[in-house]
């Protein structure tokens, strides 16, 4: 497999917004049969004997953003033909398929063949905001719809699994990355407001105030099921209600679970992990001389809980 892309007849009148929905697929690791199904979710044909959707090939997401990162002829696309001056000082590695990597990722090239690289995304916008905002939406920001994030349309077609929320953001979400557009606010990420590389880490919000009993708190909980037991009998948008109640109840399940918490966690990792993630390698001055940012191996671990406790989509920025 050579490292130049083949077109073939049949793509030479691919649109761009095509582009962009097969690039959407093969983020999610999905096959375009999967995202068809998927878009007939509401169909009765979809549905199996018992009534579930069914399930789709990938199981959750962790989008990895690095903010002022890597080229992409110094990573994943390398041009080992080009002269020195385009492609850069770095070698090739070569991966089992016989595709090549930058020599920056000789472990990367060991597994490459059970991952996918997309290389026919290419971002045209000369501004970083809104190359961000393409970037996390699969669509360039306009003044007339704004665009939800690929993590809320996830959160909105798949839903929760288990206690955890469906969409969580490490530490925070990217200010340029967009929101939830026109979808609900329901369909946000989790931010940690906190971020796990940082000593004393503690994500925000997460145990109940110690100036509050057990006993207060449940008291508090069945006046609010009274407060909005009125406010759905009134003419209050039932949509605005239901997005309401969907935080309370991720709120209760966060501040009240045990489990649902330890996966937020770096408890019980063993300092192997940690290296094996590049904590020990941090700053620019590691064993292979370059630079590994701060608070990345833990972010990263974190994020692997999280997809292990059954979150859907995590993003590390």
């Amino acid at each position: 497999m050579s490292n130049h892309l083949i077109w073939r007849n049949g793509f030479q009148g691919m649109t761009r917004r095509s582009a962009l929905q097969a690039g959407f697929i093969g983020a999610l690791g999905l096959s375009l049969g999967d995202m068809m199904r998927l878009e007939a979710a509401n169909s009765p044909a979809f549905t199996q004997a018992e009534g579930s959707v069914k399930q789709a090939k990938a199981l959750s997401v962790i989008q990895l953003h690095l903010p002022g990162g890597f080229q992409q002829q110094e990573s994943f696309d390398p041009k080992p033909e080009a002269p020195v001056e385009i492609r850069g000082s770095f070698g090739v590695t070569r991966t089992r398929s016989g595709d090549v990597l930058s020599d920056n990722f000789p472990e990367t090239a060991k597994v490459l063949d059970k991952l996918t690289i997309i290389r026919s995304i290419v971002g045209r916008v000369p501004d970083h905001g809104l190359a961000t905002y393409h970037l996390f939406t699969g669509y360039p920001q306009t003044t007339v719809i704004d665009y939800p994030q690929m993590g809320s349309i996830v959160s909105h077609e798949l839903g929760k699994r288990g206690e955890l929320p469906p969409y969580i953001a490490i530490p925070n979400k990217h200010a340029f990355a967009g929101g939830t557009g026109f979808l609900s606010s329901a369909f946000g990420p989790f931010e940690l407001g906190a971020d796990p590389g940082q000593s004393g880490y503690r994500v925000k919000d997460f145990s109940i105030p110690g100036n509050v009993s057990q006993e207060q708190f449940d008291r508090r909980l069945a006046a609010r099921e009274i407060i909005e037991k009125r406010i759905r009998d009134s003419q209050v948008d039932p949509n605005t209600v239901a997005t309401m109640d969907d935080f309370y109840q991720q709120a209760h399940t966060l501040l009240t679970s045990a489990k649902a918490q330890a996966a937020f966690t770096l408890d019980g990792e063993p300092e192997s992990i940690f290296n094996l993630y590049g904590r020990d390698v941090v700053g620019l001055k590691g064993p292979d001389n370059r630079y590994h940012p701060k608070g990345l191996a833990e972010r990263l671990i974190v994020a692997r809980r999280l997809v292990e406790a059954g979150v859907r989509f995590v993003t590390v920025t």
